[in-house]
């Protein structure tokens, strides 16, 4: 399975890995820095570079074993078991970063004060969407959500991300 290097650190920005399997513009690396789209937030973008071939990571996605396929904007030319460098599109990822967690705040604040949940959303880089469960649809609620949440962001309290193990 792929290391998702992005979920230790997910300010690296260039490392290099091993070609795991090849399927013409279609790549698993045994690590990853690009994050596959899942969970309704969009994928990383960048380089892979390969015997100085440069290659576009246009789309990146999880498979059925949850390795993670890198999508080239063209046939790769290397081998199995080469090493390649891996360029993350760093303005992409910290758009995307900055408004997945601008996302938790807000989904914090309607939970706590509307006691609303999330039933979808999308994050792209230029924008983010939520829908909630909320029962009465008021201007007035997400505009004073946008304001508790501005306030919360004023204050640069540091993110702690951590990862909830399953049971099974």
């Amino acid at each position: 399975m792929t290391e998702l290097v992005y979920q230790k650190d997910s300010y690296v920005k260039e490392i290099e890995a091993k070609v795991v399997n090849i399927d013409g513009n279609r790549l698993i690396l045994d690590r990853t820095i690009f994050h596959p789209y899942s969970g309704g937030i969009s994928n990383d973008t960048g380089e892979i570079i390969a015997n100085n071939i440069k290659y576009r990571v246009v789309s990146v996605k999880f498979d059925e074993k949850r390795d993670v396929i890198h999508i080239l904007d063209k046939e790769f030319k290397g081998n199995i078991g080469e090493t390649v460098r891996l360029i993350l599109d760093w303005n992409r990822r910290y758009r995307l970063m900055r408004l997945h967690t601008a996302a938790h705040i807000i989904s914090a604040i309607m939970y706590k004060d509307y006691n609303a949940l999330i039933t979808g959303g999308h994050i792209d880089p230029d924008r983010a969407k939520d829908d909630f469960s909320i029962k009465k649809m008021d201007r007035k609620i997400f505009e004073d959500t946008i304001i508790k949440a501005n306030q919360i962001i004023k204050k640069n309290i540091e993110v702690n991300i951590r990862f909830r193990r399953n049971s099974s």
